[in-house]
């Protein structure tokens, strides 16, 4: 198994991003790959994982003061959920990107729920 080393990395971090899954969308898979893509790109990354409660990330980013947060969902069912939990993220000042098929061809429902 290959694992990456932070003691290995000499470059300061970019910043400080939280990674999640909406809370009902157990496909983590995408997530957790975004994570390690910025983690390897130098930024400092929360990963969150699948299903998280949205009051469970609102306590994060009160604890931890990201940059910004990254939400998955492939569900399109879940938009409403995903559009509370980007409401909440932005009411404390987290700027938020969503990805996943449930964001619709070209992220147009992103845009609509205001990501």
């Amino acid at each position: 198994a290959l694992a990456l080393h932070p003691a290995a990395r000499t470059q300061p971090s970019r910043g400080r991003i939280t990674v999640a899954c909406v809370d009902g969308e157990w496909h983590a898979l995408p997530a957790r790959l975004l994570a390690e893509v910025l983690r390897i790109r130098g930024w400092h990354v929360d990963y969150l994982g699948a299903q998280v409660p949205a009051p469970h990330l609102i306590a994060h980013l009160h604890r931890t003061g990201p940059d910004a947060v990254a939400l998955s969902s492939s569900i399109p069912t879940r938009l409403p959920v995903a559009h509370a939990t980007i409401t909440a993220c932005q009411a404390v000042g987290t700027p938020v990107m969503v990805g996943g098929a449930a964001f619709g061809p070209g992220g147009r429902y992103a845009r609509l729920l205001g990501a």
